[in-house]
Order: structure tokens, then sequence, then C-alpha cells
């Protein structure tokens, strides 16, 4: 595994960024849904739905007045780059550090696909860089829009979440497996 990857995987970072990550979640991000709503008129977000159509994308667009699109593309650039990436090493420290601690009960060995867990969370974040570019250029260019970039932004917000959504998962059940081994190692002793 890379190096910087392997920086990440420590206690400072995570403590760290588990602060951040809450940090977001309870503030900052309720203050930036409370902007937008204000500013759209309540309308949806393609980035927090889950799948949608090129179609819907494109009504959507449509709904929005041109300061909503100016405030949507200013908010990814002012807001949406620190978030995923708060997210993404906060989720590769927590999968990594469970795994290390895992990997000391003797449950995998250095080989195992599980030590290659930790980078699902920064595809994930790829994948928002990706999709918040995409659906930018959707609002800058509308109604003139690319097909291309029409098509891809829903793409990359489903395998978003879909990766997203997947290392949560990985996080929890390594979680819960760690639990269990410390629980089984202590009532063995």
């Amino acid at each position: 595994m890379n190096s910087i990857i392997k920086r990440l995987i420590n206690w400072k970072v995570c403590l760290l960024f588990s602060g951040l990550f809450l940090l977001y979640l309870f503030l900052i991000l309720p203050n930036e849904s409370s902007k937008s709503d204000l500013i759209t008129g309540g309308l949806a977000s393609p980035d927090t739905e889950f799948f949608y159509t090129s179609d819907y994308l494109q009504d959507l667009v449509s709904s929005y007045s041109p300061e909503a699109r100016e405030y949507y593309v200013v908010s990814k650039v002012r807001f949406d780059i620190l978030w995923p990436l708060v997210y993404g090493i906060w989720l590769t420290s927590s999968i990594g550090l469970l795994i290390k601690g895992i990997k000391k009960t003797g449950s995998f060995g250095e080989k195992a696909i599980i030590n290659w867990l930790p980078l699902l969370p920064l595809v994930a974040v790829g994948f928002d860089f990706l999709e918040n570019i995409t659906v930018s250029i959707v609002m800058l260019t509308h109604p003139d829009v690319s097909w291309v970039i029409l098509n891809a932004a829903p793409v990359l917000t489903t395998l978003k979440w879909f990766t997203l959504g997947g290392s949560m998962v990985i996080a929890m059940v390594l979680l819960g497996y760690f639990i269990f081994r410390m629980l089984k190692s202590r009532l063995v002793t």
C-alpha cells in the first residue's frame, strides 16, 4: 500500500478527522443546507440523490434560477472540496486502524485483500470530486449542456454513493468483528 495512505492510518489522524467529521456533520452541513434551501427555494440538490437520470438533472437545473445555479457552483468550490477529504480521510484512517487491530489477533495475513479496503473511501472521494465537476458544468452551461457531461453526472453520483456506502458498511463490519475478537480473546484468557 502507498506510503501516503499508510501515514493516514494512525490514531492522531483518526482522532483529528473524527473531530472534523463531527464538526461537519453537526454544524457545517446543516448550515450549508439551510443556505442552499433559501437560495434554491428548497429544490433538491443532485449530489444528495442516490440515483437520478440525465432527464431529471436537466429538469432540476431548469428549475433553478440563474442565482441558484451560480450558488450551487460556488458552494461546490467553497465547501465541497474539503468535505469529501474529511470523510475520505476519516474513513480511510478508521478502516486502516481496524484492520491493524484485527491483524494483531492473527486473523488476516499480509497479502489478504482486506489490506486494500482503506483505499475504497478515497475512491468515493474521487467520484465525489468528479460528480461535483460534472454537475457544476451542467449548472454553468445550462441550457446548452454537453450530452456526455449530462449523462456522466448521474453515473458518478451513483458510484459515489455505492463506494461511500460500501466504505461505511465495511467500517461497521470491521468494528463489529474487532469488538467480537476482543471479547472472545478476553473470555478465553
